[in-house]
């Protein structure tokens, strides 16, 4: 009996070292299969910042704020590890979408520029110039309410447009039908 008794441990012993060891095998995969997504996404946000550069050096500005953009949010996936590139994608962002804000600015587009000063918000919330163009542009949209039309009839303006198209081919037809001698077409 006492035989049998110390067999059943030894079994009992064994299986729970056995499920022990495949728990930490379990865990060491889990580390690794992390540590290597950690790696790529470090690789992928490298990648974004040398496309942002590039692109910032081209002048396409709009592009170059989002790889810059991408590059902020896999530095936040990434975490640690990563603050030198994460800074100047940050950076980046700032000079890109203030850019971008000042040309709408230009254009007397300020909702867009609101827009874009948002966006920088977002990955630098006390920034004081991103603080101070926001004050800029809120105070440039209250000025320019009284020159500009209002956001409904702005939002109109592509149907004004194809309907001003449609009304300006509709009159050449009727001109063309009556030059023809169809009068009656001319007419509808």
């Amino acid at each position: 009996m006492s035989k049998m008794l110390s067999l059943l441990f030894c079994l009992t012993v064994s299986a729970s070292l056995s499920a022990l060891a495949q728990t930490a095998n379990d865990a060491v995969g889990l580390a690794v299969d992390e540590s290597v997504r950690r790696q790529e996404t470090k690789q992928t946000m490298r990648t974004r910042l040398i496309e942002a550069q590039a692109a910032q050096k081209r002048g396409e500005i709009a592009s170059a704020a989002r790889f810059y953009d991408l590059a902020v949010e896999l530095g936040k996936q990434v975490g640690t590890g990563v603050e030198v590139e994460q800074k100047q994608a940050v950076e980046g962002v700032l000079a890109a979408r203030t850019h971008l804000a000042r040309q709408a600015q230009r254009r007397m587009d300020f909702a867009e520029a609101e827009t874009e000063i948002r966006r920088m918000m977002a990955v630098s919330p006390k920034n004081t110039d991103v603080l101070a163009l926001k004050k800029e542009n809120d105070r440039l949209w209250a000025e320019s309410k009284a020159i500009l039309p209002g956001a409904d009839i702005t939002a109109k303006a592509s149907e004004i447009y194809t309907n001003r198209v449609k009304s300006s081919s509709l009159v050449q037809d009727g001109r063309f039908l009556y030059e023809n001698g169809r009068l009656e077409e001319a007419e509808q």
